[in-house]
C-alpha cells in the first residue's frame, strides 16, 4: 500500500518518505 498511495492520490509528494 505504500507504493499505491503516492500514485493514486497522486497529491502526495512522498513515495519513499511515507509516514508508514
Amino acid at each position: 500500500l505504500i507504493f499505491l498511495l503516492p500514485f493514486v492520490l497522486g497529491s502526495f509528494p512522498v513515495d519513499e518518505n511515507y509516514p508508514l
